[in-house]
């Protein structure tokens, strides 16, 4: 006589203990499965890939800058180098985005937890620690490209053209394209504007040309420091997104 422990599966008689051990084993794979999947998702967005302005579930901190005496907000990615936010300017609506689309590494948090880090951010960063450094009046940008025009007419210098180190920085940082820096800053006339000053990207090199505190390095021009400025300040302009543009390039 059969036990009546068994099913039909098929033609062929099952025991009902070994069917649900398969079935077990089935649903602890798919567990296991998606979880991965899940995983691998969130380490792109965390660190393996770079994480896009916006992207959901990125792990980040809270970052903080002043722009025309006005205080601001934002998520940032250390381990990515990359702006994850608009810039906000109220605390509670960053702690709000915090947790709502951004994770600590042990994972998501309510905006209770977020609200600390954002006072915090006010006096505190990862990024510079200089005084005054995360100061801006917002016409920075616009101020240099008034002085790429006036060289052209001039034919010269016509004045200091620099840009903050951390707001150029940051200007990378919330580049949503493939690169924060315009296709022309690469090869012999990137390697010229470097030389200039140790350390320095090929925009702080055109820029010391452009305000007369360096000669032009051998094989490039006056005009060749213009135009590297200019493409640069046009690239961020189309790669930076939301009220960064508007805010901080005046566009």
């Amino acid at each position: 006589m059969q036990s009546s422990e068994t099913i039909q599966r098929g033609g062929a008689t099952w025991p009902y203990g070994l069917a649900l051990f398969v079935l077990m084993w089935l649903i602890v794979f798919a567990i296991h499965f998606y979880s991965r999947r899940a995983t691998r998702a969130t380490e792109q967005v965390a660190g393996g890939a770079h994480p896009r302005f916006g992207a959901e579930g990125a792990i980040g901190g809270i970052e903080s800058i002043t722009i025309g005496g006005k205080r601001y907000w934002f998520g940032f990615s250390y381990q990515a180098d990359a702006v994850l936010s608009p810039l906000l300017d109220e605390q509670r609506a960053m702690a709000h985005f915090a947790s709502e689309h951004m994770q600590q590494r042990d994972g998501a948090h309510p905006p209770s937890y977020w609200e600390p880090l954002v006072a915090a951010a006010i006096e505190e960063s990862e990024l510079s620690a200089e005084p005054g450094s995360r100061d801006f009046s917002g016409r920075e940008v616009r101020e240099v490209l008034e002085l790429v025009a006036e060289a052209r007419r001039q034919g010269g210098p016509v004045g200091v053209a620099e840009l903050p180190q951390h707001l150029t920085y940051l200007m990378g940082a919330a580049a949503t394209g493939e690169d924060a820096w315009f296709d022309g800053a690469e090869g012999p006339v990137k390697r010229a504007f470097e030389s200039l000053i140790a350390n320095e990207s090929c925009l702080t090199g055109a820029l010391s040309v452009m305000s007369g505190k360096h000669p032009p390095p051998s094989g490039v021009t006056f005009t060749d420091a213009l135009e590297v400025v200019a493409a640069q300040l046009a690239h961020w302009r189309h790669t930076t997104p939301e009220n960064w543009r508007s805010l901080l390039l005046q566009d």
